[in-house]
């Protein structure tokens, strides 16, 4: 209802042996398909009505995800109980996160990459995490830019 400033949206989220598969949303605005490779989602390709197409390619470090704080699809954020809505989580912890953006054209217009380092204790579970993100714009006058972000996670029982 667009008079009281509320919007309703939903979304048909399909499962394949409790890995997300799917996510579209019923009034057309887009659709997500998904695809996994040893327990480790490595793929996504989205659409939506505008004609955006973006593809999203995760690669992995050989660390397993023991806390799964990171989960592939809000990743690095923490892991929220709402984020079980998304499937399980993935069995690796992420190396690099590529996101190409096509316009209606097939002109990709962006390339976001992400990489992922990461400090662990004693246990083997992530301490420090630091995340890189560069984005380029493709013909868009807009400067590309590095923006680099550590993080300290504490854990407690």
């Amino acid at each position: 209802n667009l008079r009281d400033g509320s919007i309703t949206y939903t979304h048909n989220i399909t499962y394949d042996n409790n890995y997300i598969n799917s996510i579209s949303r019923t009034n057309g605005y887009y659709e997500m398909q998904f695809t996994y490779e040893n327990g480790n989602l490595i793929n996504i390709d989205a659409e939506n009505q505008d004609g955006y197409i973006e593809e999203i390619n995760i690669t992995y470090t050989q660390y397993e995800n023991k806390s799964k704080l990171f989960h592939p699809f809000l990743f690095p954020m923490p892991y929220l109980p709402i984020q079980n809505f998304y499937g399980k989580n993935n069995t690796n912890l992420p190396a690099t996160y590529v996101r190409n953006r096509y316009n209606s054209d097939g002109e990709l217009v962006q390339n976001d990459t992400e990489y992922y380092n990461y400090i662990f204790d004693d246990d083997g579970y992530v301490i420090f995490l630091e995340v890189g993100n560069y984005s380029d714009y493709q013909n868009q006058n807009i400067s590309n830019s590095l923006i680099e972000k550590t993080f300290e996670i504490t854990y407690t029982n």
